[in-house]
């Protein structure tokens, strides 16, 4: 293994826990469960923003990883070219409200 293949491979490793994790505390879970108590109200009062961010963030980390590989881009430049479009439609979305 190269040293390049591994810190892909630690780079899709982190990202696709952390959006996994949004992914469970956001769909599974009460709004703000697992934020301090000031935060709390504002997940509530801001439930639709809130989980448009979580959404928008967990499919941006789930698809960043991916730009990264040159040979996707080469072997399957549309697809690579549409994941890119709905990275930075989940990046805008993120960003929406925050």
């Amino acid at each position: 293994m190269t040293r390049r293949s591994a810190a892909f491979g630690l780079m899709a490793l982190l990202s696709l826990g952390v959006s996994a994790y949004a992914l469970v505390v956001h769909g599974l879970f009460p709004p703000g469960q697992f934020v301090h108590p000031e935060m709390r109200a504002v997940h509530a009062a801001k439930r639709n923003a809130s989980l448009l961010h979580a959404f928008a963030v967990t499919l941006a980390l789930a698809l960043g990883p991916w730009q990264f590989m040159a040979g996707l881009g080469r072997a399957r430049n549309r697809l690579k070219r549409w994941m890119g479009r709905v990275y930075l439609g989940g990046g805008r979305l993120a960003g929406l409200y925050m």
